[in-house]
């Protein structure tokens, strides 16, 4: 029997697996400058790995390489179509890696909305982002 792969997260599930402090590994394969200027955060420490995209374009191997196996990949890029090759080209080589959906434009659209209190006819909202 096959085992079937996940191939794509959405942001909420990605904020969740935040939130739980999941072992997973972020890769981000968008432009150095793109990364330093904005990096996905949580509460808890995501352990991310900066590999741009046209890296793995240029020397395949070396990038698969830099990759360490062992836990779950989520890689990402601006909108979700470099991140989906780099995510395609590891799960060819065992990795379980899975994209996420929307890249970096769907992280900073996203808000998790909490209700705190109700006060008679009064809610009170916390919203992340």
């Amino acid at each position: 029997m096959a085992t079937i792969t996940k191939t794509t997260i959405s942001v909420a599930e990605l904020d969740q697996m935040i939130e739980r402090a999941d072992s997973f590994l972020l890769l981000d394969v968008r432009n150095q400058d793109e990364f330093e200027r904005w990096k996905i955060e949580g509460r808890n420490p995501v352990e991310t790995l900066h590999i741009p995209y046209f890296q793995f374009i240029e020397n395949e191997e070396e990038s698969v390489t830099r990759v360490p196996k062992g836990k779950p990949i989520v890689a990402v890029c601006a909108k979700g179509g470099s991140s989906e090759y780099v995510a395609n080209l590891l799960r060819e080589r065992g990795y379980e890696a899975m994209n996420l959906e929307g890249g970096m434009v769907a992280w900073g659209n996203y808000y998790r909305v909490r209700r705190i209190e109700e006060v008679k006819d009064v809610a009170l909202y916390q919203i992340m982002r």
